[in-house]
C-alpha cells in the first residue's frame, strides 16, 4: 500500500492488525516513508505541547506498535535534507544532512513521550545514547535525559534556544556526557530550570 498526500509519500511495508482485545500485538505497521517533516508536525503535537517549528524532507524506515493508550515508534536509517528546527523570533538551527534514529513510546492521553535510545549525526552535532523523557502529572511537567555529545557549541545553542523558547550563547567545540532534569508547571514552560 503507498499513500501520497501533501506531506509526503509512506509506503506500508508489512503490517499486523489484531482483531480481538486477547490479540497481544493490536496493530504493528513497518513503512517506508519520504515525507515533509513541517506537514507531519501536526501528527507529532499530538503527543506534545511544543511550540517548536521543524522543517526538512525525511526518508527513512520507521515501525509502529500500538501499546495500551500509546504507540511505539522506532525509526531507521533515516536522513533528513535541509533540517530546520525553530520558534517565533528564534533564530533557526539549520543543517543540510542529519541522519537520525529513535525508539520512543508516546502516550497521547498523557501527553507524554519516553525516548529510549536516539542517535543524530549532522554537520554540527553527533548525539549518540540518547534517552529523554516529557511526563505531565497533576500540573506539573518532568522533562529529563541523558546523552553523549561532539557539537558545536554555537549550533547547539541555536537548537537549544528554539526548543526551550529562551536565548542561550554559547561558542566552541566539545564532547560531553550530559543528564538534565527539569520540573515545571505544566503549562509555563517559561518556568523550566
Amino acid at each position: 500500500l503507498e499513500a501520497k498526500e501533501d506531506f509526503g509519500v509512506v509506503e506500508i511495508i508489512d503490517s499486523i492488525v489484531g482483531l480481538s482485545e486477547e490479540t497481544q500485538q493490536q496493530l504493528s505497521v513497518d513503512a517506508k516513508a519520504n515525507v515533509d517533516i513541517a506537514e507531519i508536525y501536526p501528527f507529532i503535537e499530538l503527543f506534545t505541547s511544543s511550540q517548536i517549528q521543524p522543517g526538512g524532507k525525511m526518508n527513512a524506515e520507521v515501525k509502529i506498535e500500538k501499546q495500551h493508550k500509546g504507540g511505539h515508534i522506532i525509526l531507521a536509517k533515516s536522513a533528513i535534507k535541509d533540517f530546520r528546527l525553530g520558534r517565533d523570533g528564534k533564530k533557526p538551527f539549520e543543517d543540510k544532512n542529519i541522519r537520525l534514529e529513535v525508539d520512543m513510546v508516546c502516550d497521547a492521553e498523557e501527553k507524554s513521550i519516553a525516548i529510549n535510545d536516539m542517535s543524530l549525526i549532522s554537520s554540527q552535532i553527533k548525539i549518540t545514547k540518547g534517552r529523554f523523557s516529557k511526563q505531565s502529572k497533576k500540573g506539573q511537567t518532568t522533562v529529563s535525559g541523558s546523552l553523549n555529545a561532539e557539537y558545536d557549541l554555537e549550533a547547539l545553542s541555536t537548537a537549544a534556544s528554539a526548543a526551550i523558547g529562551q536565548n542561550l550563547v554559547m561558542k566552541g567545540k566539545r564532547t560531553s556526557s550530559v543528564k538534565f532534569e527539569s520540573k515545571y508547571p505544566a503549562e509555563s514552560t517559561e518556568k523550566m530550570a
